[in-house]
């Protein structure tokens, strides 16, 4: 039964956790490239940049003296 449940489990593509992942941070309208890159999206990609760039000057004026 465990066997049956593992080919199962294979077969379909949501219990992938890492695809699932990989689908969400994926560009809704084009997700590969020309040359079959992976493209993230530009929104989580705008955001990152936002968050790095706050907790960089949280940092920069919390420890400057």
């Amino acid at each position: 039964m465990s066997e049956r449940l593992r080919t199962f489990y294979d077969q379909d593509p949501e219990a992938d956790l890492a695809a699932r992942i990989k689908r969400f941070i994926a560009d809704p309208l084009r997700p590969q490239d020309e040359k079959g890159r992976f493209r993230p999206n530009p929104l989580l990609v705008l955001l990152l940049t936002f968050l790095i760039t706050a907790i960089g000057t949280f940092f920069y004026f919390s420890y400057r003296q």
